[in-house]
């Protein structure tokens, strides 16, 4: 095949394309236009307003959350019991189940479930705004795990023995949490807490922020691209900060004593407390600063490092 026949196959190829994305663009403001309603007759349309209660929480330990696409609030409240709520509306141009709300309990578990399957391999349209909101009563103080494809999770105003989030894609917004152990693990969302305070956290993330503010606790976190800001509100601790990409903001207390091992392979380290250096360079810092009680190991392949009061 020469040249001039390769070329006219590429511009084939773009035109076709080019079709193609006109289609798909006319076909969606079409819908948006009609509000996704009456556009497929064999599309699936639901309204969604279920709850499940369960009172028998006798020996129970664990409460663990599954759902594949659903924003997750989980609510503190003052009672004996624990509740779901699954609400909101979906449309799909393609054959859906309706979502099905599932709680029970097993041994010393309480297992909250959404199911749902899709009956095509493609929905050209697809909108949800189903919410899960699971209220736990105040008294509670096991054990919390939530798994969730796609959607955004709060979580508020508890005190746990262990709360793990494990999130393919969505955001994590913790307010006001003690718990002994935290574990979050992600592969594209923000991990946003104000006011966490743990005992060993271990946050996993490969694209999304990670930002700690008034936290105290021993800390490790991992990030493959994304920005990391740290703020403490107390402070004697250890602290293991590893990103591949992202720059690293550490705030401690005036009072904080530690010893500083820092390196940053294509990016600035720089530290505002009065360190005895054992160690320094554009892209390493090492040294102590006080007693040196509390280790803080922070390394970043590309981005900055900055410790700060």
């Amino acid at each position: 095949m020469n040249f001039f026949n390769k070329l006219n196959i590429r511009k084939l190829v773009i035109y076709l394309l080019g079709i193609m994305f006109i289609c798909y663009g006319a076909g969606a403001l079409f819908i948006f236009s009609n509000n996704g309603r009456e556009v497929w007759k064999e599309g699936s349309s639901y309204n969604i307003n279920e709850s499940n209660v369960i009172e028998d929480l006798n020996g129970l330990k664990d409460i663990e959350i599954d759902v594949p696409s659903t924003d997750i609030d989980v609510i503190t409240e003052g009672t004996n019991q624990v509740k779901a709520e699954l609400n909101g509306s979906l449309i799909a141009s393609g054959k859906v189940e309706r979502p099905e709300l599932q709680c029970y309990k097993d041994g010393n578990k309480i297992y909250i479930k959404v199911i749902q399957k899709s009956l095509m391999v493609f929905n050209f349209f697809y909108r949800s705004n189903i919410k899960l909101n699971v209220y736990i009563p105040d008294s509670y103080k096991e054990n919390l795990s939530v798994h969730s494809s796609s959607g955004d999770v709060n979580i508020s105003n508890h005190t746990f023995n262990k709360l793990k989030s494990e999130l393919t894609s969505g955001n994590l917004q913790v307010n006001n949490i003690n718990t002994d152990t935290f574990e979050q693990h992600s592969s594209s969302g923000d991990v946003k807490a104000e006011r966490l305070t743990t005992k060993n956290t271990t946050i996993d993330v490969t694209s999304g922020t990670i930002r700690l503010n008034k936290f105290n606790g021993d800390l490790q976190t991992r990030s493959s691209s994304g920005d990391t800001s740290i703020e403490y509100d107390n402070f004697n601790n250890k602290v293991d900060i590893q990103a591949t990409s992202g720059n690293i903001k550490l705030k401690l207390p005036k009072s904080a004593e530690f010893a500083l091992d820092a390196s940053a392979s294509s990016g600035g380290v720089n530290c505002k407390f009065p360190i005895s250096f054992s160690e320094k360079g554009e892209h390493v810092l090492k040294g102590t600063v006080g007693s040196g009680k509390n280790n803080i190991n922070i390394v970043t392949s590309s981005g900055d490092i900055n410790i700060s009061q």
